[in-house]
This record gives C-alpha cells, structure tokens and sequence, in this order.
C-alpha cells in the first residue's frame, strides 16, 4: 500500500497543527488491504481533524479523521459507501467537505489514479 500525506492544512483552523499519522494509526490503515491512501491530519490538545481518501478494489472510500480525546483519527476506520471514481467524489460532497478534500483528489490524480 502506499500512502501519501498532505503537509499542508487546506482549511483554516486555528487550534491545531499539521501533524502525520501515529504507527498505530498507521497499521489501522494497513489493515485495509488498500492500495493507495491520501490523507491530511492536524492535532491539537487531545483532538484532531482531517480526511483520508483510500482506494480499495477499483473504489474510492472516504473517511473524516476528526476526533476527540477518546479515540485516535482512524479507530472507527470503515470502508462503506463506495465511490467509482475521484471525479464522482466531488458530485457528493458538499462545499465544504470538498474544501478538505479538493487537495487529496488533486494528489490522487497527480499520481495517476483516476
């Protein structure tokens, strides 16, 4: 699997920091069998927000990596609601998810995913 990391935040958020997957969370994202993932992470005090788009299958998944202290930003990782292709993502989004999402879509396909 490969995984690429957005180092950059696409949104304003005044409370946290880029940051990168734990080993933890990492291994949680292996376990999926994908074979891409792209992904943008900030924490902050015991919270965190981001978004990891993962490609399993032929499918594009999407997941929120937001959370609180009780849980890391992939713990509840669930592959449901497939999406055939990164150009359907935007048609099921709404504007301000795809505020958080435009960068990892651009990155998909700057790496020749389709």
């Amino acid at each position: 699997m490969k995984i690429f990391k957005i180092d950059k935040m696409p949104v304003e958020n005044s409370y946290e920091e880029i940051s990168e997957f734990s080993q933890y969370d990492l291994e949680d994202v292996y376990k999926t069998n994908a074979e891409a993932g792209f992904y943008w992470y900030a924490s902050g005090s015991y919270e965190g927000s981001g978004q990891l788009l993962i490609l399993k299958d032929g499918k594009w998944y999407l997941h929120s990596c937001s959370h609180c202290s009780c849980y890391g930003p992939v713990e509840h990782l669930e592959l449901t609601k497939p999406m055939s292709s990164l150009d359907e993502i935007k048609s099921k989004c709404s504007e301000d998810l795809w505020k958080e999402i435009e960068c990892l879509v651009n990155l998909a396909k700057e790496k020749g995913y389709k």
